[in-house]
């Protein structure tokens, strides 16, 4: 029985899979242990701060965008009453915050 060129070739493919397969397993055996997972940076509560401090907060903690956004409020003029992703969310490099602005008197 004679073995044809495309069977030929898939018989050399497989042998080649099968050869890189075992090489992989044996560098991932030769490498070193790898360091424990990095815990997870979560957003802080921004709540309460002015727009000032929390801006200055999230960008320490590695933030690269704010975004402000304002509302009226009987709270205290110029401070995050909302903030979104929410305290204890996973971090993400933006943040929207909600700042208040006073009520107009009539």
């Amino acid at each position: 029985m004679t073995i044809g060129p495309a069977t030929s070739l898939l018989v050399m493919l497989a042998l080649l899979v099968s050869g890189c397969r075992g090489a992989e397993e044996q560098r991932i055996q030769t490498d070193r242990p790898q360091a424990p997972a990095k815990e997870t940076k979560r957003v802080p509560n921004l709540i309460g701060m002015t727009q000032a401090e929390a801006e200055a907060k999230f960008l320490q903690m590695g933030g690269a965008l704010v975004r402000a956004k304002f509302e009226t409020s009987r709270r205290p003029h110029g401070t995050v009453i909302e903030q979104q992703p929410q305290p204890g969310e996973r971090f993400i490099h933006s943040i929207e915050l909600v700042i208040s602005r006073p009520v107009e008197e009539r």
